[in-house]
């Protein structure tokens, strides 16, 4: 498979964070960021911290099958931890902003990462957070749950009182950053802490007076009770509250005026600070009962992804009589087959095709000799070799294709789920790019 376009200047560069993950939770995330649309350009970083079973191999061959062309494998060979492995993404991101982002949490919408960009432009902005929807995957509903909880963080008030003094904090889950200010804070914060990103990032984005900005919206998916900071009983969970201790005595040692509330704190002098903290609590109570404007089926809705083109693996079954290969409706093809064609004694300079449909969805595939697919969805321009039996393209309506270079011995079947209809074609490549546009 070959991409023939390019993308322009590259808006966001999204992390996905992997360490022993769950290899379909991870398919999800990717799905939920390459679902995003509007005016940003966005690549993945796959940035695995050296987990026993990394997945490459497998998430790779899917990524190449759904045509995701845009995605980068960091893949350490050794476990260094959460710091250190958004550290290594971060020096190969080609993003202007990063999105840290882990298996099981998912954008939001496919306006997310224009919710960020808008916020990074609009406000000047080094550090972007956004409203979360806490969900429990086990059953299946949304929690009620809010980080931050005081509401005026999302305006960049009294930020320094509420995050160091009264311990709220904004997710990691949430935030995206200018990349070299997130790179340069990873780099200052790694000495001092292994597993624990987020907070020392928030901490330094306030004591520095960076420009942080809140959206008002949600913006991610979080999958609550099964992430090291969230899990009841995590082994790692000691590790956690040393980086915290460790990366705060370094913070006070910086910056000991902006940081004096929280070492007296530490030291012992808790009364001063309880009735503040109290209002907090009460705050907490009352977002308990906050209405979220979020619901479970709206987030597997969003995740049921329908690509537009896929390469399909058909299952082979021989011995040593010889090969065999079946195809079904809705199981090894995405509809119900109503008409079958094929294409064969096509010279070598013949290129056909040359039209989409409105409707029509279909599977090709060359099951003697090899010829070559031009796609094209009026975005993304990719050329794909068909010269395997048992693997097809399917492609979806709105997809402008041209079939080329054939060899002598060349069969291609093509499987259709409608039957003939002019009408549902489109022949001429600049209406096509006109009807592209105005279904937009």
């Amino acid at each position: 498979m070959k991409k023939i376009a390019k993308q322009a200047q590259i808006d966001f560069s999204v992390v996905v964070a992997c360490y022993n993950p769950d290899l379909e939770k991870l398919k999800k995330t990717i799905i939920s960021i390459e679902n995003q649309l509007g005016e940003v350009k966005f690549e993945i970083i796959i940035s695995d911290d050296g987990s026993q079973k990394d997945y490459k191999d497998e998430i790779k061959n899917w990524a190449d099958n759904m045509f995701f062309d845009n995605i980068i494998y960091n893949f350490l060979p050794n476990n260094v931890g959460t710091v250190k492995n958004f550290l290594s993404a971060t020096k190969i991101a080609n993003g202007k902003y990063i999105k840290p982002i882990s298996p099981g949490d998912y954008l939001f919408d496919a306006n997310a990462l224009c919710k960020y960009k808008k916020a990074f432009e609009e406000n000047d902005a080094s550090l972007v957070f956004g409203k979360m929807a806490y969900y429990d995957s086990h059953k299946k509903r949304i929690l009620h749950k809010s980080a931050p909880i005081n509401k005026d963080l999302f305006k960049g008030k009294n930020l320094l009182f509420g995050i160091i003094d009264m311990g709220d904090f904004i997710s990691g889950a949430s935030i995206a950053m200018l990349k070299e200010t997130m790179q340069k804070y990873l780099e200052e914060i790694a000495p001092y802490s292994v597993l624990l990103e987020d907070v020392p990032l928030t901490y330094l984005s306030v004591l520095n007076d960076d420009k942080v900005f809140g959206i008002e919206d949600f913006v991610v998916w979080y999958e609550f009770g099964t992430g090291v900071s969230t899990q009841k009983e995590s082994k790692l969970k000691g590790q956690i509250n040393e980086d915290f201790n460790q990366v705060l005595d370094y913070l006070y040692t910086k910056y000991p005026e902006k940081m004096k509330n929280w070492k007296r704190i530490r030291q012992g002098h808790k009364k001063i600070f309880d009735f503040p903290r109290k209002i907090y609590k009460i705050k907490q109570f009352f977002a308990i009962f906050t209405k979220i404007n979020a619901k479970f089926c709206q987030m597997q809705q969003f995740l049921d992804y329908k690509p537009k083109y896929k390469l399909v693996d058909f299952v082979k079954h021989g011995d040593e009589r010889g090969m065999l290969i079946a195809v079904e409706n809705q199981k090894d093809v995405p509809f119900d087959i109503k008409r079958v064609y094929y294409i064969f004694d096509t010279l070598k300079d013949v290129r056909r095709g040359f039209h989409a449909h409105k409707n029509l969805q279909q599977v090709l595939i060359c099951v003697s000799g090899k010829c070559k697919i031009h796609i094209d969805d009026g975005n993304k321009t990719f050329e794909v070799p068909l010269e395997d039996s048992s693997r097809g393209l399917y492609l979806s309506n709105d997809v402008w294709r041209e079939m080329y270079d054939f060899s002598p011995d060349a069969v291609l079947v093509v499987l259709a789920s409608e039957i003939y209809n002019e009408k549902d074609y489109i022949r001429n490549y600049d209406d096509f790019i006109k009807y592209i546009k105005e279904k937009k």
